[in-house]
């Protein structure tokens, strides 16, 4: 049986030729040569050696090694000069504390990652310093789950409960790789979101996924639960409660249990749940990083991406983050170039190992809306290759 990850990639192999033929522009063969790959040079048909595989084009996808020596907590509010990983989550957490504003904020920004999720460290000091420059306060939660499955809904009603008592009215719940983008001073996504798709009766706010990755076979999975705006009220804390019973009593993730609930009870059609537009807080669940709105949006959430992905963005992110100058909007040309590259490295590595590779395909996509045509028909062609080697002729 041919993989789910490449049978939409078989396609597009078919069809690419009709499409690189149109668009492909007049001068592709003076092009520099920095900004392509001559994939034609290296066979993918078999697994091939570290020397043969060498990207000449994309910086360096090792992930940064944090200093572990423990350094002072800065003092001007940001957490860009600390390097130990143990005083970036305290930053984190010291940057923008709760009740530090006389007035109750619209919205209290929530994540929770034990120390073992390493790269958490970077998207917390991000979110912290975000969340400072707009007068809401962060918190990071740190402690370790009774169980994975329910790891979510353990630490949620804690902060609701707390939430309600400080008098703020919505809580930003951000998984451990989700961060806040860096924007204009005046340019406050979080805000206009709340304002502009929820009335008295929201309580749960989702990001929905675009139509065309929907599974109908999976109605009910049609937001992401990792990116929520919460309001701090006795229904929502309710809510996350029964999820907790359920997912333990069931044994399921607690976000599979989530999702169904809130499909089964049609609490959309009673208006608790609004799901707003794809990227109207929370990136693409597909396309996290080149989405056709992804500087507007609030949040990037690099679900189901490998760690290798998400720890080498996350950080490059926190770079970025760090060399702006204040009010100033992220670079998102930094943050492509280092998916990109952590993808490359990923899809070399597999080759290496395997002939081919899920990420290779996942890779031609990127290069093919980058009208990079030449290159996404070389790797379309040799990831074909290697996956006959691995799964035979007449598989694919």
């Amino acid at each position: 049986m041919v993989p789910w990850w490449c049978r939409g990639a078989l396609a597009a192999l078919v069809l690419l030729g009709p499409e690189i033929a149109a668009d492909r522009p007049e001068d592709i063969e003076g092009s520099s040569v920095e900004s392509t790959f001559d994939f034609s040079q290296v066979s993918f048909a078999q697994p091939v050696a570290d020397d043969d595989f060498e990207d000449a084009f994309y910086e360096s996808s090792q992930s940064p090694e944090f200093v572990r020596a423990e350094e002072p907590d800065p003092s001007d509010g940001s957490c860009c000069s600390v390097q130990d990983e143990t005083a970036l989550r305290a930053c984190a957490n010291k940057t923008s504390p709760i009740g530090a504003c006389n007035d109750p904020p619209l919205v209290m920004v929530v994540s929770h990652a034990p120390r073992s999720i390493h790269y958490a460290a970077a998207t917390a000091a991000m979110n912290a310093m975000w969340s400072a420059d707009r007068g809401y306060p962060f918190v990071l939660d740190e402690r370790e789950p009774a169980q994975w499955i329910s790891s979510r809904v353990e630490v949620i009603p804690h902060w609701l409960r707390r939430c309600r008592a400080e008098g703020i009215e919505w809580m930003l719940w951000l998984d451990s790789d989700a961060f806040l983008l860096a924007q204009e001073d005046n340019f406050n996504q979080v805000r206009k979101a709340i304002r502009k798709y929820s009335d008295s009766n929201t309580q749960i706010m989702l990001t929905r996924e675009v139509d065309s990755f929907l599974d109908p076979r999976a109605p009910w999975d049609d937001g992401n639960v990792g990116v929520m705006l919460l309001r701090c009220s006795e229904w929502t804390l309710s809510l996350i409660e029964r999820v907790r019973r359920e997912c333990l009593a069931e044994q399921k993730q607690d976000e599979d249990t989530l999702e169904r609930l809130l499909y089964t009870e049609e609490y959309e059609a009673q208006g608790m749940l609004k799901r707003m537009p794809p990227q109207a807080l929370n990136s693409m669940g597909h396309n996290q990083i080149f989405g056709p709105n992804a500087s507007l949006q609030a949040v990037i959430h690099l679900n189901d991406m490998p760690f290798e992905i998400r720890n080498h963005t996350i950080y490059a992110a926190f770079r970025a983050h760090c060399d702006l100058p204040p009010g100033s909007q992220v670079n998102f040309t930094v943050l492509k170039a280092a998916f990109d590259s952590s993808t490359f490295s990923l899809a070399s590595q597999d080759f290496r190992e395997a002939g081919t590779s899920r990420w290779a395909f996942y890779m031609a996509r990127r290069l093919k809306e980058q009208k990079r045509f030449q290159e996404t028909e070389d790797l379309l062609r040799w990831a074909v290759d290697g996956l006959r080697t691995e799964i035979g002729e007449q598989k694919v």
